[in-house]
């Protein structure tokens, strides 16, 4: 007798593996990349896989996609400067899985703007990502790899300082998982306060990157800690 299988419903084929993050310059990104210590198992992630995670959600239908779109549209926030600082490990003890670097302690407006995410999702329907909220930006995966190995690098990078990035926008991303691991689209950025600069800050030898075009109302800008003392 044949086995009867039942039909895959629209809705299953439509959802999509949701996330929402902030997204990093392309400097710091390339920053980032260039850490990369070509480790046996240690497996660095490609500098567009790089971001900071607010919130994941799994398996969404397009339906539920597009209210949880209008309510993270209609949360209101303020933009800040967020550093980039410090390379650890998840588990921090025995045999390491991730390759991260933090964002140093004490930035209120990220967890109020992750308060504010996780609030979204619930009033959209979905279950919030309950789970303890450790801010960091992956960088490599490691596979059978001690942390006797990884220690020395660990220990030269520690303080590593990325610099500054000055946080304006989030995305709402899909990812799709790869024998070689999650890859991720970014989405369309959710932009929640114009930043109107004035002459003095379009002054191109206050930024870090000198040749890099000032670029209003973007998502984010990597800035000069010197700029960042006066938002």
């Amino acid at each position: 007798m044949q086995k009867h299988v039942p039909p895959i419903r629209s809705d299953s084929m439509s959802a999509k593996r949701l996330f929402v993050s902030i997204e990093l310059p392309e400097s710091v990104r390339q920053r980032l990349a260039e850490l990369n210590p070509r480790l046996r198992g240690v497996r660095w992630l490609e500098p567009q896989q790089m971001h900071l995670t607010l919130s994941f959600l799994g398996n969404v239908s397009s339906e539920t996609q597009e209210s949880l779109t209008e309510k993270l549209r209609a949360i209101s926030w303020k933009s800040f400067f967020l550093p980039l600082v410090g390379l650890g490990t998840f588990p921090s003890k025995g045999w390491p899985k991730i390759v991260w670097i933090g964002v140093g302690t004490g930035h209120p407006h990220l967890f109020q703007l992750h308060k504010r995410v996780q609030e979204a999702v619930l009033a959209a329907g979905l279950e919030p990502d309950l789970r303890a909220f450790h801010p960091h930006i992956t960088l490599a995966r490691c596979r059978d790899v001690s942390s006797q190995t990884i220690r020395p690098f660990l220990k030269v990078h520690a303080d590593f300082d990325a610099g500054m990035i000055h946080v304006e926008s989030f995305c709402l991303n899909s990812s799709e998982l790869t024998p070689a691991g999650s890859v991720y689209t970014p989405g369309k950025r959710e932009h929640r306060e114009e930043k109107h600069l004035e002459r003095g800050d379009l002054d191109p030898a206050r930024f870090d990157e000198p040749n890099d075009p000032v670029v209003l109302h973007a998502g984010i800008h990597h800035q000069h800690p010197e700029i960042a003392d006066r938002h």
